[in-house]
């Protein structure tokens, strides 16, 4: 399934889109996945304590570095939600619900960018060769020293394609949940709005007009999502994520299933990492991929990613204890939500990723990568 319409991606080439874009990937030399060689550039350091793998440039600096694609659809594995990438258990079983302190973490999976230039789509799998020659290395490591792990890479392919080459990168976003500190951090960007809840049972009890800024933290229930009894927080709060849109201002974090749909393009600045997780009876070797900032490059003519409610099964064991507590504190999902979507529609940030064409494009591209 093509992710963005034929007349879009042909917009995207006949504009010249890709063949800017090429240059600027090309501009960003060692910094971006694509041009750099592992064991060469940089290298793996082992945690003594715990055998999670971190890496770092020769020189010894932390190793972050830059990763482009086109969002893939929510069938690749892509998931913006309340619910995150949390796993709620087995049916049958009594749920997990997110309570404060669980990390939740939005998931992109990036894919070349459609009918791009073959310049551009080398440069996307020349990043997917990159992330190989890493989980090559350490298959060696394990064959010779007889080590066996169920392994998840932080690469993959579309549900159904058990083809052995992957050819999309799975990126992990900030933990989208967080326990505000005393005092924010001040950043004086472009005022806009949002719900400052004080007590989550109330919304719209104690609400201030104030910056969509780093460091802010918000009403969890201004994702529409934020219902039901597998949403447990008390204290914790929707965090505001490093993501900007085309003309650099910052993504409110309700409206990311809009901005972040599937065709966006997008440019991550990221750290790779490897944990090492013991079961009963075996150990899990996980490779993940953390964004801490992103860049839209261009929107997309697909639909939004879908916000619905996460369901429990019928078989699932809900305590009472658990139903009560739901209801109680207003997240059941019956829940009037008037105030909340009141506090949504009062944001000047609703046209994010809404795929309409701009001019100057390729200058606003240029931008996107220099700064």
């Amino acid at each position: 399934m093509q992710t963005l319409s034929d007349e879009y991606a042909n917009e995207r080439s006949a504009s010249g889109f890709y063949e800017e874009l090429t240059n600027q990937i090309r501009l960003l030399g060692k910094s971006c996945l694509a041009d750099v060689k592992y064991g060469v550039d940089f290298a793996r350091v082992v945690e003594a304590y715990s055998n999670n793998q971190s890496y770092v440039y020769r020189t010894g600096e932390v190793f972050r570095t830059k990763i482009f694609g086109q969002i893939a659809p929510i069938f690749a594995g892509t998931n913006i939600s309340a619910r995150g990438n949390h796993f709620m258990g087995k049916p049958g079983n009594s749920i997990a619900p997110i309570y404060d302190g669980t990390r939740v973490k939005d998931v992109l999976v990036v894919e070349v960018p459609t009918s791009c230039n073959s310049a551009l789509g080398s440069l996307f799998n020349n990043q997917i060769a990159t992330l190989n020659d890493v989980r090559g290395a350490d298959e060696i490591e394990e064959q010779t020293e007889g080590k066996i792990y169920r392994v998840r890479e932080c690469m993959r392919n579309f549900v159904g394609d058990d083809s052995t080459e992957k050819k999309m990168i799975v990126i992990h976003m900030g933990c989208k949940y967080g326990r505000p500190p005393s005092t924010g951090v001040e950043v004086g960007r472009k005022k806009r709005t949002y719900v400052d809840s004080g007590d989550i049972s109330g919304v719209g009890s104690n609400t201030s007009e104030t910056e969509i800024r780093l460091g802010a933290f918000y009403d969890p229930r201004l994702n529409e999502d934020y219902r039901g009894p597998l949403f447990r927080l008390k204290m914790d709060r929707l965090v505001q994520q490093d993501v900007r849109a085309e003309d650099g201002e910052l993504v409110a974090p309700w409206l990311l299933y809009q901005a972040l749909k599937p065709g966006v393009l997008i440019l991550a600045d990221c750290s790779l990492h490897v944990f090492l997780i013991k079961d009963k009876a075996f150990t899990r070797k996980i490779y993940q991929i953390n964004a801490h900032n992103i860049r839209i490059l261009d929107g997309s003519d697909s639909a939004p990613i879908p916000r619905l409610v996460p369901s429990i099964p019928d078989n699932t064991l809900l305590s009472i204890h658990q139903m009560e507590s739901a209801a109680s504190d207003g997240n059941s999902t019956d829940v009037n939500f008037e105030a909340a979507e009141k506090f949504r529609a009062r944001s000047d940030f609703v046209d994010i990723g809404s795929g309409k064409r701009k001019a100057n494009k390729n200058e606003r591209v240029k931008h996107a990568y220099l700064v």
